[in-house]
């Protein structure tokens, strides 16, 4: 049985995550079910990229504008 779930985990994480926005939807609608899928990912994002040790601020500046993180703040 656990190689079934090892062989079939992406499988299993998308119908849990279906069955979550599922519930999302028919609760409180479905602009709160994108905004709660949009950090998610980004949560997820952010994870994997701890999981993997790699920088955070890396992978910022490749959707930031160059001069974001060089910025003079007052």
């Amino acid at each position: 049985m656990w190689e079934y779930i090892k062989v079939h985990i992406g499988k299993l994480f998308a119908i849990i995550a279906g069955l979550f926005f599922s519930i999302i939807y028919l609760f409180s609608g479905m602009l709160d079910a994108i905004v709660v899928f949009i950090i998610m990912s980004i949560a997820f994002y952010i994870g994997t990229k701890k999981d993997k040790k790699e920088s955070i601020r890396d992978a910022l500046k490749q959707v930031l504008p160059d001069n974001f993180f060089d910025r003079d703040h007052h």
